[in-house]
């Protein structure tokens, strides 16, 4: 995961090493922690830092509750990643993608909330790039999409989608929703 739960410890496979990192006394102010790899000269790595329950790569087949962050990879190129998750109607939320603004994943992220009948409620990561278009793999004006909705009245699931706005992936694809 590129992250994990404010106090607990979480396992994290950087490469080829997995290791622990120790979330127990992270105060509530803090966002992201760095993190060395064993045995490299490599700078720390951001590790962010959340408050709700967290999941790794989740069955899709299984509706989630709310509130959960999500922690999974793109694997393959083109792959697609859904979740069901369940939502109380009328009520305001918030979906948000942390990927590049981590500076550990190469990922342009696309969101997307369908409901049951697979319409489209709202999607955000695909509006148009800046004008630095021969730069956009490595820019870092491009954020990280956050999508604020809204359940309908009526709707009390929905499947959300994340993918790679130029349908890449593999291991350097890896983020938390």
């Amino acid at each position: 995961p590129l992250g994990g739960r404010r106090g607990e410890l979480v396992q994290a496979s950087l490469g080829p090493d997995t290791i622990t990192v120790d979330l127990r006394r992270t105060g509530s102010n803090v966002r992201q922690v760095f993190v060395n790899m064993p045995g490299s000269p490599a700078l720390p790595v951001p590790f962010a830092v959340g408050d709700d329950p967290e999941l790794n790569a989740p069955s899709s087949d299984v509706a989630i509750g709310l509130p959960v962050t999500i922690n999974a990879r793109l694997a393959n190129a083109g792959q697609v990643d859904r979740y069901t998750l369940r939502v109380p109607p009328g009520r305001a939320m918030t979906f948000r993608v942390q990927a590049r603004e981590l500076e550990t994943s190469k990922l342009m992220a696309v969101i997307t909330v369908r409901d049951e009948k697979g319409r489209i409620l709202g999607r955000s990561g695909d509006e148009p790039l800046a004008e630095d278009l021969y730069n956009v793999n490595q820019s870092r004006t491009a954020g990280d999409p956050i999508l604020r909705f809204t359940a309908p009245e009526g709707v009390s699931q929905v499947t959300v989608t994340v993918e790679d706005l130029a349908l890449r992936g593999g291991p350097g694809y890896a983020y938390r929703l």
